[in-house]
């Protein structure tokens, strides 16, 4: 069963490779701001770091273990939910999967974190220089990096991880 540790809500802080790195994540998460999106606490331009606030006793999805399949299913209209907002804020996370997702125990929800690559909606894969993604999770033209960045790359990948839950329910 998951557990979480008792120390609350602490920061940590991410240092980008470049400006437009730190700002495009600063942009995608501004524009998703919500219960249900990771706190940003601060910002560093001239040093290229973000703050954000970090819970201990948050516990990331991929520490759920086939008994937590149930909490897992619960938890899913609050995750789909949580990736349709940013859709609607104009944003495409680009990297759900469950190390990205805290469950919150107190608050009985999810937060999404990690937008380092997320894109605009629109936004056209072959004008870029790099991408970030996990493979196993990836849509068909994330992985080619062809096509436009749209709402079904969040959507395959949530569908990739049900997958998962399912097969620990078989």
């Amino acid at each position: 069963m998951i557990k979480g540790k008792k120390t609350g809500p602490l920061s940590y802080t991410k240092r980008y490779l470049t400006p437009e790195a730190m700002w495009r994540e600063y942009n995608a998460l501004s524009a998703c701001k919500g219960e249900d999106v990771q706190v940003v606490l601060g910002i560093d331009a001239e040093k290229s770091r973000i703050c954000f606030e970090f819970d201990f006793n948050a516990i990331p999805l991929n520490h759920f273990s086939s008994m937590d399949a149930p909490l897992f299913i619960s938890l899913l209209p609050c995750i789909a939910r949580a990736i349709q907002g940013c859709h609607k804020k104009g944003w495409v996370h680009g990297d759900i999967k469950p190390s990205n997702i805290l469950y919150l125990k107190e608050l009985g929800g999810i937060r999404l974190i990690d937008f380092g690559a997320s894109y605009p909606v629109g936004t056209c894969r072959n004008t870029l220089k790099t991408w970030q993604l996990t493979p196993s999770f990836a849509s068909p033209g994330q992985r080619s990096g062809e096509g436009l960045v749209e709402p079904d790359d969040d959507w395959y990948a949530l569908n990739q991880l049900t997958e998962q839950v399912r097969s620990f329910l078989k």
